[in-house]
């Protein structure tokens, strides 16, 4: 590269840079001396939404439902436990008595029946967790409508999770009016199991 070349590079790079730094200031300036909005003064409710899930009707029927077929899954999977327990131990007792080839198939048939189980346990436990989530979802725009409502009644314009906060005043917290309003307008929510994954892959 030239002598000349490598100077018209700088200074072209000068230029630019000197630009940038002029708009910058002018942004900057802009900035400061643009008139300043007329904004409300904010006025912060908080509210419990975890225990608004957990305390509200809705969310207790929810909790009932998983229960409930929690208990379902439970006892469908100590049957078939049972059963291959049962299979297992005739297994031991015939090997003595089988054709070894025969026994060795036997083997990896139960082997494929004990980890067809394993899987379905595994399906159920999703089924319970994707219910959850299943819940949320449906709740969720409610809850967030109800605070809405109940945070304008109040006068309220800000509406903050407790979960984001370490410490706030209890005047504050309109969780229970939250809670309340909730239980009118969704007193349950009802769970679709068939919706959700039963079985991993």
């Amino acid at each position: 590269m030239s002598h000349h070349l490598a100077e018209r590079i700088l200074a072209a790079a000068r230029r630019v840079a000197g630009a940038a730094m002029l708009a910058t200031v002018m942004l900057i300036a802009a900035t400061a001396t643009a008139p300043a909005k007329n904004l409300p003064k904010a006025t912060v409710a908080i509210v419990d939404t975890e225990r608004v899930l957990r305390e509200s009707e809705a969310g207790k029927s929810a909790r009932e439902q998983i229960r409930a077929q929690q208990e379902v899954f439970q006892k469908e999977f100590d049957a078939q436990r049972e059963a291959l327990k049962t299979e297992k131990e005739q297994l031991d007792r015939q090997k003595a008595i089988l054709a070894p080839d025969v026994w060795q198939q036997r083997v990896r048939e139960f082997r494929t029946k004990a980890e067809t189980l394993q899987k379905e346990a595994q399906g159920r436990t999703m089924t319970l967790n994707q219910a959850d989530i299943q819940v949320r979802q449906k709740m969720m725009p409610v809850i967030t409508k109800v605070v809405a409502d109940v945070s304008h009644k109040q006068g309220a314009n800000i509406a903050i999770d407790r979960a984001a906060l370490m410490l706030f005043v209890e005047e504050l917290n309109l969780t229970d009016l939250v809670i309340e309003k909730l239980n009118e307008v969704l007193p349950k929510v009802d769970i679709n199991f068939d919706a959700v994954p039963e079985k991993t892959n």
